[in-house]
Formats: structure tokens, sequence, C-alpha cells
């Protein structure tokens, strides 16, 4: 089969972005994590950043957006507010809808027409799907649910430098980590710390390029050291 009439999009240039949190969109049945998500170098303007808080509690009010399991997070970029709540019957099930940005509204679009996330959404997605899991795995008592509210994925979209924060997360990465933390004996984070920059572990791949706090944050994710 011949290829040279797929994937092919004329002028289209590859933009990095970069991730940003914005906080949190409080309502009582619902508590949507936001992120701001711009070109690189090109943030998004503070008015159009506080008109997507607005429609969201607005929206949320009137009952435009579903609850759900009350639990969630929204990515607004210079075009788009996309809405994503994680499912009450399906936990693992994340339900989203899509505003787009026309002048100064933000109008309801069909998801079938524009597609549930981008390619730059999705790393946020990756990261939320990880955290989620950790959330379910837990006992999903009030620390558990301010924990995963919490935690934001803010960076660059960037693969080559970011592939570690988006992946270090992942639950059979954690699990072999922390057996061989056990296996050596290893009790306190500057430790493990060391054991890592060393390469020690060798299933944690990238691992030098990881900065500290990203180490850290693993670190105490695990549950094992002080």
């Amino acid at each position: 089969m011949a290829y040279e009439n797929l994937g092919d999009f004329g002028g289209y240039v590859h933009q990095p972005r970069e991730y940003h949190k914005t906080g949190l969109i409080t309502d009582f049945n619902l508590v949507l994590k936001l992120y701001n998500m711009h070109i690189k170098g090109i943030p998004l303007e503070n008015s159009l950043v506080q008109r997507s808080m607005n429609v969201l509690e607005q929206e949320i009010k009137s009952g435009n957006i579903a609850p759900l399991s009350g639990l969630g997070f929204a990515i607004l970029s210079e075009d788009m507010l996309n809405v994503a709540r994680w499912d009450n019957e399906y936990p693992i099930v994340l339900k989203n809808q899509i505003y787009e940005k026309s002048n100064d509204k933000f109008n309801p679009v069909d998801i079938r027409k524009v597609g549930p996330f981008c390619v730059w959404e999705l790393g946020i997605v990756n990261y939320e799907r990880n955290e989620w899991i950790k959330y379910l795995q837990s006992q999903r008592v009030e620390e558990d649910k301010s924990i995963y509210l919490n935690s934001f994925y803010e960076g660059s979209s960037e693969i080559n430098k970011d592939i570690l924060s988006r992946s270090i997360f992942d639950f059979e990465i954690s699990t072999k980590l922390r057996n061989g933390l056990l296996q050596c004996g290893i009790k306190t984070v500057d430790e493990a710390l060391n054991a890592l920059r060393k390469k020690q572990f060798r299933h944690v791949k990238n691992v030098g390029n990881a900065t500290e706090n990203e180490l850290e944050n693993l670190l105490k994710s695990l549950k094992i050291l002080n």
C-alpha cells in the first residue's frame, strides 16, 4: 500500500503549547481544575481567562454543565474552552463538552464536528488520567479529593522535554520504583534522589532529565519516604 496521499496537511505549522494552572472553579456539586493553554511565548489575555471563568460558573449554575462525579477539569485555549468531567456511573470514563470562542462569547459546539481533544489538550488529559487513577486507588476521602484537585500539570507540551513528567507517575513505573527503593533499603527522599540521578533504576526512562520537584513529587506519591 502506498502512503503518499495520507497525512498530508499542506501548510500546517506545528507550534508547541505551554500549560498553566488558572485555579479551581467551585460549585456545590462540581469542582473543575481550570488550565490555560497557549502557543509558546504568547500568553492568553487576562480578560479571556476571566471570561472563561464566568462562563463556566454560569453554565454550571444553569445546568448546562452536568456535575456527573463532581470532579473534573477544563482547558482554555485561544479559541476553545474544553470542559471534562469524570463520570459518576462509570468513573473510568471521561466526558467532555466544548465551547468555541466567538468574539466575546463562548458558544457550545457539536463535539462530533470538532473532535473531543486536540493533540495539545491530550498532554493535560494524559496527566489528569494518571492523577485520576491514583485517586481511584485511594480511600477517596476528603484528603484524597484535595490532592487530586490541587495537582496541576504545568510546563511545555514538547515531548522531549516533558516525557518524564507525563509518564513518571504511571502506576507500573511507580510500583517498580517503590519496590526497588524498598529492596535497596532507601529510607529518605535525599537518598532516593541520589539513587535516581545515578540511574540506579534503569526502568525509569530519562530520569536524569527530571527536575528535583518532579522527582520529589514522585517519591512523595509513593508514600513510603518522609
